[in-house]
């Protein structure tokens, strides 16, 4: 083994996540800095599953000084430490799980942070227990910036998450499958190693090691040869193409020919073609101006160059990835050296398109090999996502059928709002049974945003549990709220997987979850 493939202390230490994001999304992470506003038990429980797989630096904000509710419900935080500077105790505390990690502490109010510090430094913000007017002013500031806010609180029994962004690209979605067997447009040499098998004249031991790309690449060309250069379409043709797969096997039963047969329904997805969400990228208006375009709109660009070649044919970048199958080892092998030596191919035409583009439109952009390897690999997935502006009171929302549905988690969405407008209207949380009225009168003005002008029975039964929890976290749905959130922030961070659209809601007493997009 050469001393480049042993394992660092590193990668050991970060094995399994390297296998979910590999080395690019740990490098991102590692040089992101996410900054907590706000040092919940929900905030500091998110911070702690970002601080385990190393996030590069991490500022905790808050002005408060550590009480017994924090002790009761947040577990970064002790008895010894009550009276103290609750920023800089959750920061010590977490900063031990990865002292790695560099944490930072800031104690100061989130009104004055939020108006005076520079938010662009941070990749990320995390707002917890921040009132409704400070986090109108944080989300424009951020949404102009197209910087991440993620909102996260938990009250008693119920949580809320929302994520508030204006565009966010991903080039690795991971889709269940990258494999793309092009058996609908096999290109010269995989359509020439196919003809070079005569499974006439195979021994029964041979032919059951043939693999199915070869099986069906065969079979398909003696199809389309009876039925006038057509594949086949309906579930008639379909079946009836199995059955000559089936009838080719002989009187043995192998398993080669039981995988062609299963991977007939391949034929029915046109491979490398375009899909509508593509096209949707390729009339993005971003493309019109390439000046000050991120690298993921540059390789979009140059994708859409790239289909215009007479070379790619039409069709997108060949991942070059090939499912297991049963065959001999030579067999496999030749196959996958077809496929990987195409998409190779592939990738050096879509590297000089790009190349050709950069230097034609001078734009200031490097973009990776590694980069644009992903790009071209995962080129029918990549995906560009919009997002909207975070719904404050007052302003118009997007419709929702509202009804007293108590199945409808929608309920706990309208009471968590109308109890942040409560705190920050009154200063503390509603605990009193007079103060449930007042809280009716805050709901009522958050459904008036969606157009309804009454609280039904539901919604009042839902503020009701609010104001029993008189504003207490309970840790256990604060972990799993911070559980959540660790994901959906990685997400973001690293640009991979898709993430949250847009908000979640969450129901401790049913244990139920639902999301919604405002």
């Amino acid at each position: 083994m050469s001393s480049s493939s042993i394992p660092t202390e590193k990668d050991r230490k970060y094995d399994r996540q390297l296998r979910l994001w590999a080395s690019s999304g740990q490098h991102a992470l590692e040089n992101a800095h996410v900054c907590l506003i706000g040092a919940t038990a929900t905030g500091s429980e998110i911070l702690k599953n970002l601080v385990l797989p190393g996030i590069g630096q991490f500022t905790v904000v808050d002005d408060g000084m550590v009480n017994e509710n924090d002790v009761a419900s947040n577990f970064f935080v002790s008895f010894d430490e009550v009276g103290k500077s609750r920023a800089e105790c959750v920061r010590a505390l977490i900063n031990e799980l990865n002292p790695e990690v560099k944490g930072h502490a800031i104690a100061s109010s989130p009104s004055e942070f939020i108006n005076k510090q520079a938010l662009q430094e941070y990749s990320l913000i995390i707002a917890c227990n921040v009132s409704p007017s400070d986090l109108g002013t944080l989300s424009t500031s951020l949404y102009e910036r197209n910087v991440p806010l993620v909102i996260a609180d938990t009250v008693g029994f119920y949580g809320y998450f929302r994520i508030v962004f204006k565009e966010h690209t991903v080039i690795e979605t991971h889709p269940d499958s990258l494999v793309e067997l092009r058996l609908d447009r096999p290109w010269k040499e995989l359509q020439d190693y196919a003809n070079s098998f005569n499974l006439d004249y195979l021994s029964p031991s041979d032919l059951a090691h043939v693999p199915y790309v070869v099986l069906l690449l065969i079979h398909i060309q003696k199809w389309k040869s009876e039925h006038n250069g057509n594949l086949p379409k309906d579930v008639d043709e379909k079946r009836a193409f199995k059955q000559q797969i089936s009838d080719a096997k002989g009187s043995d039963d192998p398993e080669n020919f039981d995988e062609a047969v299963a991977a007939v329904w391949r034929l029915a997805t046109p491979s490398g073609i375009p899909s509508y969400k593509t096209e949707e990228l390729f009339k993005d208006p971003q493309l019109s101006d390439l000046s000050n375009a991120s690298p993921f709109w540059v390789l979009v660009a140059a994708l859409k160059k790239y289909l215009e070649t007479p070379e790619s044919e039409g069709l997108l970048p060949l991942p070059g990835v090939l499912p297991d199958m049963k065959a001999d080892t030579k067999g496999f092998v030749t196959l996958q050296n077809l496929y990987i030596e195409r998409s190779k191919k592939d990738l050096e035409l879509f590297e000089t398109v790009l190349h050709d583009l950069v230097k034609e439109k001078n734009l200031p952009v490097q973009i990776p090999h590694e980069t644009v390897l992903a790009f071209c690999k995962n080129a029918k997935f990549v995906t560009a996502l919009k997002g909207s502006v975070l719904e404050l009171n007052g302003s118009k929302s997007s419709s929702y059928a509202y009804d007293d549905d108590k199945e409808d988690l929608f309920h706990i969405y309208i009471a968590i709002r109308a109890y942040k407008l409560f705190l920050e209207a009154n200063g503390h949380p509603p605990g009193l049974i007079n103060e449930k009225d007042d809280l009716i009168t805050e709901a009522k003005k958050v459904l008036q945003t969606f157009g309804y002008n009454e609280v039904n029975e539901t919604t009042r039964n839902v503020l009701n549990e609010v104001v029993r929890c008189a504003g207490a976290e309970l840790q256990n749905i604060a972990a799993l709220l911070g559980g959540v959130g660790g994901q959906e922030v990685i997400k973001l961070i690293t640009h991979q997987y898709l993430p949250l659209d847009n908000t979640l809601i969450y129901d401790g007493i049913s244990s139920k979850t639902a999301a919604f997009r405002f």
